[in-house]
C-alpha cells in the first residue's frame, strides 16, 4: 500500500513538471497550435517517467542498501523531498498575472527549494537516522560525499555541451528556433550520462587497485583518450563554426599547413588553449578526489557495518540524484519542443566527434578505390557528348584529352578576338559569391563601389557558377578546366595533388611566349600552392616569404597572410616597375574574405563582419583598378576578376542568404571580364549559364589559341550557348539542374550522376587527366 502511494506521488510530481513545460512553451512562445495534443502527449510521457523514476530509485536503494528499521522512513523522506516541485502547478497563474519576472525566475525558485528540501529533509536526516557516527566531527555532510555526482555532471557537460554548441550554430544558420534542439538530444544525453558514470566508477575502482603499474597504465590510457577527445572536439567545433560542416577530407588536406598552426598564436587560439588547460586541470583535480572520497568512506565506516555498506549508500544517493536531474531535464526540455514543429536534420549535430574525426582521417589517408570507377556506359558517354564533354577522342588512357578547345563545328559568330600576345591578369577573389556584387540581393548601398565601376568597363557574367571548393581546387578548376574532387592522399599510392598533371592555361600560353607569375599574400606552402603552380608552367611565385612584399605591409599581418590592400599596393609596384616580361599571365589571390573575418576596428563599417571584409577587398581592388585604367596596360591587357570559389558551407553566409538558400558547393560567383579595345562588351551582361571550368577555354578562344587540352569546359563565347547543360550539373554535387535550361533535352539519373562523379575522381586518383609530355600540337 505504501509502495503504491509512493508511485502515485511520483506520477503526480512528474505530471506537474510535464504540464508546466507545455504551459511555459505556450505562454513564452505564444504558440497554442496543437496545444490539446501536446498536453495529452505530455501527460502520457509524465506518467511513464514517474513510474520509471520510482522503479529505478526503488531498485537502486533496494539493491544497494539492505532493509532495516528505518527503511520506510527513508523512502518517505526521499519522496517528500521532491514535493516543492508541486509548486509548478501554480504556473498557469502566469496567464492571468502576465508578469515576465514571474515567468523568468519561477522554475529557478522551485528547483532551489527542491534542492534545499532534498538536503535538509532527506540527506542530513538520513545520515543521522541510520548512522549518526557518520556526521561525528562534521556540522554538515562533507562536500566530498557528492564527488561521484559532481564528477559525473562535469564529464557529462563536457561531452554534451559540444553538441549543444554545434546545434545552435546549425539551427541559427538554418533560421530555426533554437528551442527545438533539446528533444533529439535527450537520448544522446542519456548515453553520455552512462558513459560518464562508467568513467567515474573506473576512476574510483583504480584508486583501490593495488600496484602502481596498473594505476599508471590506467592513467596513461585515460590521458591519451582525453587528449584525443579534446583535439577532436576542438578541431571539429572550429570547423563547424567557420564552415557549417564537420571535419572531412577537405579539412585534413589543409590541416597540415603552418597557417593553421599559427591560429594558436591568435587571441582566439590562446583563449581556447587556456580553456582547455583549465578543463584538464579540473578533470585532474576531480580524478584525484576519487582517493579522497574513498578515504572519507573508510573513515566514517559505521560500527557493525562493513566498508561495502557505506560505499553502496554513497553511490545509491549520488546515482539517484543523477537520475532525478536527467528526468527533470527530459520532462522540461524535451516536451518544450512541439512534436508538430518544423523538422530538420538532427544528425548534423548528433555525431560523436571523436568517432567522426577518426573515421574522416582514415578516409583521407586511405580512400576507397572503385575498381569500376574508370568505366562508363556508352549511354553516359553519349549524354556527356551532348553536354559538351567529349571522351576518348584521342586516347583511352587519358579520356579527356582532345586536340582542340572546340568539341564541334557549331560556334557563335559574335566572339571577341584579341591578338595573340595580349597580356592577361586574373584576380582570384576569396569566396566572392555573386551575392556580394549584386545590390538587388544584399540591399546595401556602397558595398563594392570599385567593382561597380569596373563593371562599367567590362562584361559581367550573371550565371557563372562555382564548380568546386576550397581555394586551391577552385583555382585548378579555373586554370585547367578540371574539377579535382579527390583531396585525399592514399598513403599506399603516389597520388598527392602536387604529383598530378592538369592542362593548365599557363602551360598553353607559355608555349606562345608568355611569362607566367602568381602573387598571393599567404605563404607559399599554403595548400602546396607553389609546387602546383611551378609544376604547371609558372615562372614566378611571389608570396609572403618575399621580403619586398612583407615590406609593403602597413597593416598587421593576419592569420592567413597579408591584407588585400597591402597585397595590391605590392602588385601596383610590380606593374609600375615593369617587373613582368610581356606578354604575361599574372594571377593574384586575395584573402580578406577568408574566415574568421578579423579586421581592425577602423575597418568595421557594416552590420556584419562579412560585409566589412567584402568592402575591404573591394577597396583593395580599387587601388589596382585606379592604377590599371590610367596605365598603358588598359589598352593591351585582359583583366578578369573572378571568385576562387563561392562562399561555401558558411553558417554566417547562409543566414544572410535566408532560409531558402541551401547550396553546398555550388553557387553563382562574381565573374567580371575586361577586354581591351572591345567596347561593345563594356558595361554589358551575359546570361549564359557557365562554370569556372569554362574560363581557360574562353581565354584560348579569345586569343585564337587552339591546342591539346583536357578542358571539361567550353568557351563561353563560342560554344557554351549550344551546351546549356553545364558540366557541374552532371556531377553528383550539381544542384542547380533546373536553372541551366528550361527546356531539358538531356536527363541524367541519380545513378548516372554518381557514376560520372566517380569517373572524374578516379581519373585524378590514377593521374590520367593529362599526359606530362603532351604539350605540342
Amino acid at each position: 500500500m505504501v509502495k503504491r502511494n509512493f508511485f502515485i506521488l511520483y506520477i503526480f510530481l512528474f505530471l506537474s513538471i510535464g504540464l508546466y513545460s507545455q504551459f511555459y512553451f505556450a505562454y513564452t512562445y505564444n504558440n497554442y497550435i496543437h496545444l490539446q495534443e501536446r498536453l495529452i502527449i505530455a501527460t502520457v510521457i509524465s506518467i511513464l517517467s514517474g513510474i520509471l523514476y520510482g522503479g529505478i530509485t526503488n531498485y537502486i536503494f533496494k539493491k544497494l542498501i539492505a532493509k532495516n528499521n528505518y527503511y520506510e522512513e527513508f523512502q518517505r523522506r526521499f519522496i517528500f523531498a521532491h514535493l516543492p516541485l508541486i509548486g509548478l502547478n501554480i504556473y498557469p497563474l502566469e496567464f492571468i498575472l502576465k508578469s515576465d519576472l514571474f515567468n523568468i525566475y519561477f522554475l529557478a525558485v522551485v528547483v532551489f527549494f527542491t534542492i534545499l528540501a532534498f538536503y535538509f529533509y532527506f540527506l542530513l536526516p538520513l545520515f543521522k537516522f541510520l548512522h549518526p557516527e557518520l556526521l561525528e566531527g562534521y556540522k554538515n555532510i562533507p562536500f566530498i560525499f557528492y564527488w561521484p555526482f559532481l564528477f559525473i555532471i562535469i564529464l557529462t557537460l563536457y561531452f554534451y555541451l559540444w553538441h549543444y554548441g554545434v546545434a545552435y550554430i546549425y539551427l541559427d544558420m538554418q533560421n530555426f528556433d533554437r528551442g527545438v534542439v533539446r528533444g533529439p538530444m535527450i537520448l544522446l544525453l542519456l548515453y553520455y550520462i552512462g558513459f560518464s558514470i562508467a568513467l567515474v566508477v573506473a576512476f574510483y575502482f583504480f584508486q583501490g587497485v593495488k600496484g602502481r603499474y596498473k594505476r599508471f597504465c590506467f592513467y596513461i590510457a585515460i590521458s591519451i583518450c582525453a587528449i584525443f577527445s579534446i583535439f577532436a572536439r576542438s578541431i571539429d567545433f572550429g570547423t563547424f563554426l567557420y564552415s557549417g560542416a564537420h571535419v572531412d577530407h577537405v579539412i585534413w588536406s589543409h590541416f597540415w599547413n603552418k597557417e593553421n598552426l599559427m591560429f594558436f598564436t591568435t587571441p582566439s587560439g590562446i583563449a581556447g588553449i587556456v580553456v582547455i588547460i583549465a578543463f584538464i586541470l579540473l578533470v585532474v583535480y576531480m580524478s584525484k578526489r576519487a582517493k579522497r572520497f574513498r578515504e572519507f568512506l573508510e573513515k566514517v565506516k559505521p560500527v557493525e557495518k562493513d566498508f561495502a555498506y557505506v560505499r553502496r549508500l554513497a553511490w545509491a544517493v549520488n546515482l539517484s540524484i543523477v537520475v532525478f536531474v536527467y528526468l527533470m531535464y527530459f520532462i522540461l526540455f524535451y516536451m518544450m519542443e512541439s512534436p508538430f514543429a518544423k523538422k530538420y536534420d538532427a544528425a548534423i549535430y548528433l555525431k560523436i566527434p571523436e568517432v567522426h574525426v577518426l573515421t574522416s582521417l582514415y578516409d583521407y589517408l586511405m580512400p576507397e578505390e572503385d575498381e569500376n570507377g574508370l568505366k562508363l556506359s556508352e549511354e553516359i558517354k553519349e549524354k556527356c557528348r551532348k553536354s559538351g564533354i567529349v571522351l576518348e577522342s584521342v586516347s583511352t588512357e587519358y579520356p579527356l584529352l582532345k586536340r582542340s578547345i572546340y568539341v564541334s563545328d557549331k560556334k557563335q559568330s559574335d566572339v571577341p578576338k584579341l591578338p595573340e600576345g595580349t597580356n592577361i591578369v586574373i584576380i582570384f577573389a576569396e569566396s566572392f559569391s555573386k551575392y556580394f556584387t549584386t545590390q538587388e540581393m544584399h540591399g546595401i548601398q556602397g558595398l563594392t563601389p570599385n567593382l561597380d565601376d569596373f563593371k562599367k568597363h567590362s562584361l559581367t557574367f550573371e550565371n557563372m557558377y562555382n564548380i568546386i571548393a576550397p581555394t586551391i581546387t577552385g583555382i585548378i578548376a579555373t586554370m585547367s578546366g578540371f574539377p579535382y574532387y579527390v583531396e585525399k592522399y592514399n598513403i599506399t599510392q603516389n597520388n598527392k595533388l602536387t604529383n598530378l598533371k592538369f592542362s593548365f592555361l599557363s602551360e598553353i600560353l607559355k608555349k606562345h611566349g608568355y611569362h607566367c607569375a602568381h602573387i598571393q599574400g599567404s605563404t607559399s606552402d599554403f595548400a602546396s600552392a607553389e609546387t602546383i603552380f611551378k609544376n604547371h608552367g609558372f615562372d614566378e611565385f611571389l608570396s609572403l616569404e618575399n621580403p619586398e612584399m612583407r615590406a609593403m605591409a602597413k597593416d598587421p599581418i593576419l592569420k592567413w597572410g597579408l591584407r588585400d590592400r597591402d597585397l595590391f599596393r605590392y602588385v601596383v609596384k610590380k606593374f609600375t616597375d615593369k617587373s613582368f616580361k610581356e606578354p604575361f599571365l599574372v594571377t593574384i589571390s586575395t584573402i580578406d574574405l577568408h574566415p574568421p573575418y578579423h579586421l581592425s576596428e577602423a575597418d568595421k563599417k557594416f552590420s556584419d563582419p562579412i560585409f566589412d571584409c567584402v568592402y575591404s577587398t573591394d577597396q583593395a581592388f580599387g587601388i589596382f583598378w585606379d592604377y590599371f585604367k590610367n596605365s598603358p596596360y588598359y589598352d593591351n591587357t585582359i583583366l578578369l576578376f573572378i571568385a576562387d570559389h563561392a562562399m561555401v558551407m558558411n553558417p554566417k553566409y547562409f543566414k544572410l542568404r535566408g532560409e531558402s538558400f541551401n547550396r553546398a558547393r555550388q553557387d553563382t560567383i562574381t565573374c567580371i571580364l575586361y577586354l581591351p579595345g572591345v567596347k561593345k562588351f563594356h558595361g554589358k551582361k551575359t546570361y549564359v549559364h557557365a562554370t569556372n571550368l569554362d574560363i581557360a577555354p574562353t581565354f584560348c578562344d579569345i586569343l585564337r589559341i587552339n591546342d591539346y587540352n583536357s578542358f571539361m569546359g567550353l568557351s563561353v563565347f563560342s560554344q557554351r550557348p549550344f551546351y546549356p547543360y553545364v558540366p557541374g550539373e552532371i556531377m553528383l554535387d550539381g544542384i542547380f539542374r533546373a536553372e541551366a535550361s528550361q527546356k531539358r533535352e538531356i536527363s541524367f539519373s541519380d545513378e548516372e550522376h554518381r557514376q560520372f562523379y566517380n569517373y572524374i575522381k578516379n581519373l585524378a586518383l590514377k593521374n590520367r587527366v593529362f599526359p606530362k609530355n603532351k604539350l605540342k600540337q
